[in-house]
């Protein structure tokens, strides 16, 4: 059993406790001679306190652009996606956010009312997924991973309804996800990366006096640093030479390229363990010099 400590606030508006982990916190306001309770839970009291007190403001002032009988998925949805999320994540999360729900959701249940959408609805569609009856816009099979990941961003998003008191319940927690299903990933053998290599290597040496020459060495180097290093993709074309130790053969990972809306843009990495110092070969750190002083 977890031991709770309990804290309450000196003007008594709320009481608040600590369990499993998790600060939880109780609000109640009247209003038109009715007594409305609500429970928040965060990771830290200050943030269970902020969404109590947003939610007891936004009751009192009945400042919310939503009406809990009226209000349909898809519009709660692009409200969050656009003044919440966008604001709130990196341009490619955001991304990835905007088009699963938008390609997943919205086409199923997005005319639907958000307090008419029943655990049993969504456990239905996630089976049909998973089961392959419902399939993707194009005709495919949608994997585990995605039903998941679709399924977390729903959640997500039916917890904000009920943060700002559209919903008593998140009915999303009431569904179970599909078994995590791994496929098996096909590596390149030495033979074929060597194959591979030599094969762009040589589409260099053909193009040298072409204008298109950067695009063929570029091309190169990155799959050179990519299989030399294990580097992700965004964090190779993420490279700048401030991260590239010619002397003592060494590259810093310190920021990656992330596509979003508005293009490309640099993005530090996400987290401490991202940000690493990767000793390379004599032979990639050859590659380098020499890439370097083409003036490239």
């Amino acid at each position: 059993m977890s031991q709770k400590k309990n804290l309450r606030r000196s003007n008594g508006e709320g009481t608040f406790f600590q369990s499993q982990g998790k600060w939880r916190g109780q609000f109640s306001i009247t209003k038109d001679n009715e007594l409305i309770r609500r429970a928040f839970s965060g990771n830290s009291k200050l943030e269970v306190y902020k969404l109590g007190k947003q939610w007891i403001e936004a009751t009192q002032q009945n400042t919310s652009i939503f009406s809990s009988k009226n209000t349909k998925l898809k519009d709660i949805c692009n409200y969050w996606l656009q003044d919440v999320k966008k604001v709130s994540v990196k341009p490619k999360t955001f991304q990835k956010y905007d088009s699963t729900l938008r390609l997943y959701i919205l086409p199923l249940l997005g005319e639907i009312k958000i307090t008419a959408i029943t655990p049993q609805q969504v456990q239905t569609v996630l089976n049909n997924w998973s089961n392959g009856t419902l399939k993707g816009k194009k005709g495919h099979i949608i994997s585990s991973s995605t039903i998941r990941c679709t399924r977390r961003y729903l959640s997500e998003l039916f917890e904000y309804a009920v943060n700002i008191g559209l919903l008593l319940k998140n009915p999303i927690k009431l569904t179970k996800a599909p078994r995590l299903i791994t496929t098996e990933i096909h590596t390149l053998s030495i033979n074929e990366i060597h194959q591979l290599t030599s094969i762009m290597k040589q589409q260099v040496s053909n193009n040298i006096t072409s204008p298109y020459r950067i695009n063929y060495y570029a091309s190169y180097i990155a799959t050179k640093i990519a299989l030399g290093t294990g580097m992700r993709l965004g964090e190779v074309f993420g490279l700048c030479w401030d991260c590239v130790d010619l002397i003592h053969g060494t590259i810093s990972v310190r920021r990656t390229i992330q596509t979003g809306t508005k293009g490309q843009i640099f993005q530090d990495t996400k987290t401490k363990t991202s940000r690493r110092c990767i000793p390379i070969s004599q032979e990639l750190q050859s590659e380098l010099t020499t890439y370097k002083e083409f003036g490239l």
